[in-house]
């Protein structure tokens, strides 16, 4: 009896994990609503539950601080670098990242969120974590 009570536990607990496709729906439209459009004065600074992002609005070179979920954007801290444009547009879930110096053979990195994971240059994010882990970084 008290296997089948901890099986019954068990089960209620993987039922309770199944994101629906409302649920996704919802996930993503909470991140729709942000926006970013700057070019990299110093790094990122994470602040409880988003990042910081300090420079300066491509186009006028007026100072600017703006703000992404720190979930999201960080997934990509390995990839910014100071001089780098963040743009995050309105309504769509995608972070580009424009490099100043090219990073591993690439200028431009883009973060896309879907139901289950990250997609970073059309690659899972484990894709860039064993990356990562391959040159003694911790991902």
């Amino acid at each position: 009896m008290a296997k089948l009570l901890v099986l019954f536990f068990i089960l209620i607990f993987f039922i309770s994990c199944i994101f629906t496709e409302e649920d996704c729906r919802k996930h993503k439209d909470f991140y729709r609503k942000y926006e970013a459009n700057i070019v990299l004065e110093k790094l990122p600074e994470l602040d409880f539950d988003r990042y910081k992002l300090y420079g300066k609005e491509p186009g006028v070179n007026k100072d600017t601080i703006q703000e992404l979920p720190a979930r999201w954007f960080g997934q990509l801290n390995y990839f910014w670098a100071v001089g780098d444009t963040i743009v995050k547009k309105k309504g769509e879930v995608i972070i580009y990242i424009h490099k100043k110096v090219p990073k591993f053979d690439t200028t431009e990195f883009t973060c896309e969120l879907t139901c289950d994971r990250y997609i970073i240059n059309n690659m899972p994010k484990g894709y860039w974590n064993d990356k990562l882990r391959k040159l003694g970084l911790r991902p």
